[in-house]
């Protein structure tokens, strides 16, 4: 008896154990936003649309973007030294234009502008609606540090939009002392720039990636030591004629970097969130409903609390560590049927949200 009344005691011992094991690990069960879309007849629509903007907790500046020309950056080639000994190479770039007569470049040794000279003839803009690069070289600088402001020029019009300034160090060849890789704005909502140097010839691969979702996209770079890449990326998924804009969400971005023999010299996973906020297009749905309605995991696809480093897309400076909000307004769409949106915040993510959906038909449709 005794060793029966033992043998009870550690099997209730066992079980009281496993049961809290398997509670302290609320985390590894999946919870989901889901519901159903129906008509106003209760018929299940079964391809609407599911699309998510998040709430906008974050601060960045704005792109200026006056007398017609929107600039991505503008950045001195900090790289000046130990790729063109002592040359500084200044880059911009402009998304569009219109109306504009050119740049030039202005130079000094301290920020302050009334010290600056023109160093560049006028460089001729291009009036084109596609993104353009321009660059200007300053050529046989002696030692030292330099300031650099780049104005813009619009025709018939007297105003003069100034960037700047930026500096560079120019002391001959000076090999960059670390790899780096990070992306600028973060997070966006059109598009944002992956920045990375390397210290070696190799090559560079970022692969871009959701949990929910996997691989959407990889992009290759070439790179002969010691070298920098930088790369646009406006949200896509897919190549060629198959891109298509991804939906919003947190997505991984990892570089690795592969010698000529095959080894890996450098790898790192940066979060970059994307949160397009006008209400059309939002990019490709989340997903489409079904007959049994739409299910969205909260830690696959919102992933809330994820961090990442956010930039500022006007002068690539880090401005803090930000979490991915967990507030955000769930658009459903179909043709033919007005669109339905609801806020929805979720304060328990170890719970299912349901949501469910009625779509109105478009009067005369």
């Amino acid at each position: 008896m005794k060793s029966t009344i033992i043998l009870i005691i550690i099997v209730l011992t066992l079980l009281v154990c496993t049961s809290c094991i398997f509670n302290s690990n609320e985390d590894t069960v999946e919870h989901y936003l889901k519901g159903s879309i129906t008509d106003t007849d209760g018929n299940p629509i079964t391809d609407a649309g599911i699309y998510v903007v998040f709430d906008d907790t974050w601060t960045s500046k704005g792109i200026n973007d006056s007398l017609g020309v929107y600039f991505e950056f503008f950045v001195y080639n900090y790289e000046a030294g130990w790729l063109d000994w002592n040359n500084a190479n200044i880059r911009w770039y402009t998304y569009t234009e219109s109306n504009m007569l050119g740049f030039y470049i202005y130079r000094a040794t301290s920020d302050c502008p009334d010290s600056a000279v023109i160093v560049s003839p006028l460089i001729p803009a291009t009036n084109t609606q596609d993104f353009h690069e321009y660059q200007y070289i300053d050529y046989d600088l002696p030692d030292g540090r330099y300031y650099y402001w780049l104005t813009a020029y619009e025709l018939n019009n007297p105003e003069i939009c100034i960037w700047g300034p930026k500096w560079v160090d120019v002391h001959g060849y000076q090999p960059p002392n670390e790899w780096s890789f990070y992306t600028a704005p973060n997070p966006f909502s059109r598009y944002t720039w992956f920045s990375f140097a390397s210290l070696d010839t190799c090559n560079v691969r970022i692969d871009i990636s959701n949990p929910f979702f996997g691989l959407i996209k990889s992009i290759d770079h070439p790179v002969a030591y010691p070298m920098g890449g930088i790369h646009r990326w406006q949200g896509t998924g897919g190549e060629g004629e198959n891109q298509y804009f991804a939906s919003n969400g947190l997505y991984q971005a990892k570089l690795t970097a592969i010698a000529p023999n095959g080894t890996e010299l450098y790898h790192k996973t940066i979060n970059v969130l994307q949160n397009r906020t006008d209400t059309n297009p939002w990019g490709r749905p989340v997903m489409y409903s079904s007959e049994t309605g739409y299910r969205i995991p909260f830690k696959m696809y919102f992933q809330f609390g994820k961090q990442f480093d956010a930039y500022d897309v006007e002068e690539w400076e880090f401005i803090g560590t930000y979490t991915v909000p967990n507030g955000f307004t769930v658009y459903v769409t179909k043709d033919g049927y007005e669109t339905a949106s609801r806020h929805i915040s979720i304060s328990d993510t170890h719970a299912d949200r349901t949501e469910d959906f009625i779509l109105q038909p478009v009067i005369g449709k």
